[in-house]
Formats: C-alpha cells, structure tokens, sequence
C-alpha cells in the first residue's frame, strides 16, 4: 500500500516529458481529497491508526464491534479485514479478494479496514 510514493514517482515521469514552458517554473500537481480519507494512503493511515488523531474522523453511531455489523448502511466489518468504529465504505477500494485494487494477497490498510474513510474536521484546522 505505497500509493503516495507512486504518485511522487508518477509526479517525476510527468515532469521528466513535460517540463512545461521554458523559463517557467515548472508545475505538476497531487491532489489530495478534503472529504474522503483514503487509508491505501499512508499519511491517511499513519493518522487513521493513531488514536491521538480520532477526532479527525467521522464515527458509526452506536458502534459495538463485530455485533454492529449489519447496523448501517455499510459494513463496519469486513471480511479477512476486521472491524472499524469510523465510517467507510468499500466502494472502489483495494481489497481482496474483490474489489478494483491489485492485491494478490490481503491488503494492508493499517489496523483499519481498506476504505473511504471520512474526514470529519478538516486535518487543517485541527489544533491538537
């Protein structure tokens, strides 16, 4: 789960075609979604994993673990993956043994679930 270090590579190729206009400085951007929190991201997950930083994220209500599964409109728990008490969905996440990502083997997300985890307070205004 190396996806900020295959943008940063991604970032380097674009550059490396397309320098851009001579004498400009040259410009190529990764764009981090404000909402979603996406732990195949490892700053998202050093954050999601680090309870100091909870505060961050928005919760299930009423969350119990494993018996809270089937509770929401998505699943708390996820096969082969565990439980989360923040709310995610799966949707277009890499998993396995479904899912749209290429992990042969289970994917490592952290101690969460793979998934859209939601941000919810902005992390930039955030005073802790």
């Amino acid at each position: 789960m190396d996806n900020n270090e295959l943008l940063t590579k991604q970032a380097a190729m674009v550059l490396a075609a397309d320098p851009g206009i001579k004498g400009e400085q040259p410009r190529v951007w990764q764009y981090r979604n404000t909402i979603k929190a996406l732990n195949w991201i490892k700053q998202i997950r050093v954050k999601l994993d680090d309870p100091q930083y909870a505060g961050w994220f928005v919760r299930f209500k009423d969350y119990k673990g494993p018996s809270s599964n089937g509770s929401y409109n998505v699943p708390a728990c996820t096969l082969g993956q565990g439980c989360s008490g923040f709310y995610h969905d799966q949707g277009q996440t890499p998993q396995h043994p479904t899912g749209d990502g290429s992990c042969r083997d289970q994917c490592d997300c952290g101690q969460n679930p793979c998934g859209e985890y939601i941000f919810g307070k902005h992390p930039c205004t955030v005073t802790s």
